[in-house]
């Protein structure tokens, strides 16, 4: 069974136990995780490089006002 926690969530104490678990340990190994403050700065870098998205959002934007302006000249 896997429990989910969210990484702010996590105070010091329940990252140690759960580095108990020798996959976690290992995958944080790889990813030179040392403890909770590690996490959460890997955690924010890969939603800045992957998740966020400036660009995405701008053409998103784009495309709804074009939608709009194209429903509004039907």
């Amino acid at each position: 069974m896997k429990i989910l926690f969210k990484i702010n969530t996590i105070d010091e104490d329940l990252f140690a136990k759960l580095l108990q678990k020798q996959m976690l340990r290992s995958r944080c190994q790889q990813l030179d995780i040392k403890d909770l403050q590690d996490i959460k700065m890997k955690s924010k870098e890969y939603f800045e490089r992957f998740e966020y998205n400036e660009l995405r959002d701008i053409i998103f934007r784009f495309y709804q006002k074009y939608i709009e302006e194209k429903e509004n000249l039907e």
